[in-house]
C-alpha cells in the first residue's frame, strides 16, 4: 500500500487520466483524493498542476478548476516599528492572509507589525520563516525591548513557534 507522495503521485496520475477522458468532476474529486493523501506535499503538488494546466492548454479546457489546489501562497513581511497597534491592524492582515491564501510568511519580528503578522500568520495556520538583519541579542536590543517587555515576550513566542531562522549578518 502506498503512503505520502508516492500515493499522491498515483492518485494524481488517476486524476490526470479521467481528465484526458472528458470527466472532470472525477478528476476534480480525485485531485481532492490525491491533496489529501500528502496535503503538505507543496512541491508534488506544483508540478501536478503544471502537468494539468499543460493539458487544459493542449485540450483548450478552462483552468480555472485548478485554483482550488494551488499551494498556499508566501509572503515576505516588514512594518513600521511601534509601540502600541490599532486592532484594525490585525483585522486587515487576518483578512489579508485569508483573501491571497498566504501560508508562509518571511521577515523579522521588530515590535510592532512585524509581530502583528507573525502572530496572524502563524494563528492562521502558517509558517513564520524569521529572518533576522543581524544576532539575536542586538537585534532584540535595538528592534524589541525598548518598546517594551510585552513586545519581548510576543517576540519570543514567535521565535518559539518559528519554522526556520536565519541571519543576515552576525555583527
Amino acid at each position: 500500500v502506498l503512503a505520502g507522495e508516492a500515493a499522491y503521485y498515483e492518485t494524481a496520475s488517476r486524476a490526470e487520466a479521467r481528465f484526458l477522458t472528458g470527466d472532470l468532476a472525477g478528476a476534480r474529486a480525485t485531485m481532492e483524493e490525491a491533496v489529501a493523501l500528502a496535503p503538505r506535499a507543496f512541491a508534488a503538488h506544483a508540478s501536478t498542476l503544471r502537468q494539468l494546466e499543460m493539458l487544459c492548454r493542449e485540450t483548450g479546457r478552462d483552468e480555472a478548476w485548478l485554483a482550488a489546489f494551488r499551494p498556499p501562497a508566501c509572503a515576505h513581511f516588514t512594518g513600521h516599528i511601534l509601540e502600541v497597534v490599532d486592532q484594525t491592524l490585525r483585522q486587515r492582515i487576518d483578512e489579508t492572509l485569508r483573501a491571497r491564501r498566504i501560508g508562509f510568511g518571511y521577515g523579522g519580528l521588530a515590535a510592532g507589525a512585524d509581530i502583528v503578522f507573525a502572530e496572524a500568520l502563524l494563528d492562521a495556520g502558517g509558517e513564520l520563516h524569521v529572518v533576522l538583519p543581524v544576532n539575536r541579542a542586538a537585534f532584540v536590543e535595538v528592534s524589541v525591548a525598548p518598546f517594551g517587555a510585552t513586545w519581548v515576550e510576543r517576540f519570543e513566542r514567535c521565535m518559539a513557534r518559528a519554522t526556520s531562522l536565519r541571519y543576515a549578518s552576525q555583527d
